[in-house]
């Protein structure tokens, strides 16, 4: 942006013109005023993205970039012997992230299968290569069967209607 020289003479005129009145505005409420005003101005999606977004995780793509790619080159890197994770869950993260789709249904995903076979490595890959904070995120939450339900004769009240 570009202003003139006579832009800025008139800015300063106009400041002086209000010196007096000005001494009247306690600068706290004058910056709430201004922030307010300006949130309305632009919308307080903007606002905030730009203040409280810039200091916690927030579901946006600064926190959740989704990047597919930085999965599928981790898998094939890391992963081996698991072809249809390979091929099933690029697949569903590309369909989930595609900005055509028009689901806002949350995506959830449950790995069955018996100890030792990969399923919290893969899912400690999504996490990392989807989310900034990797599974550190709060919105990433992870169960493992037999530490957050370790008592068998209670599995019945585990359930959830």
């Amino acid at each position: 942006m570009h202003f003139t020289p006579m832009l800025y003479i008139s800015l300063y005129f106009l400041a002086l013109s209000f010196k007096d009145v000005i001494c009247f505005f306690d600068p706290v409420s004058l910056t709430v005023g201004v922030g307010v005003g300006l949130g309305a101005l632009t919308g307080f999606g903007v606002l905030k993205d730009q203040t409280y977004c810039r200091l916690t995780e927030c579901c946006n793509e600064r926190s959740i970039p989704g990047d597919v790619y930085k999965l599928k080159v981790m898998i094939q890197k890391r992963l081996f012997g698991q072809h249809i994770v390979k091929q099933q869950l690029i697949s569903a993260l590309e369909a989930h992230f595609n900005p055509r789709s028009s689901s806002r249904k949350p995506l959830v995903m449950s790995f069955h299968g018996t100890p030792g076979t990969g399923k919290n490595f893969v899912a400690d890959m999504i996490a990392e290569a989807l989310y900034e904070k990797g599974i550190k995120s709060r919105f990433v939450h992870k169960y493992t069967g037999r530490l957050d339900f370790p008592l068998q004769k209670i599995v019945g009240s585990y359930n959830v209607s």
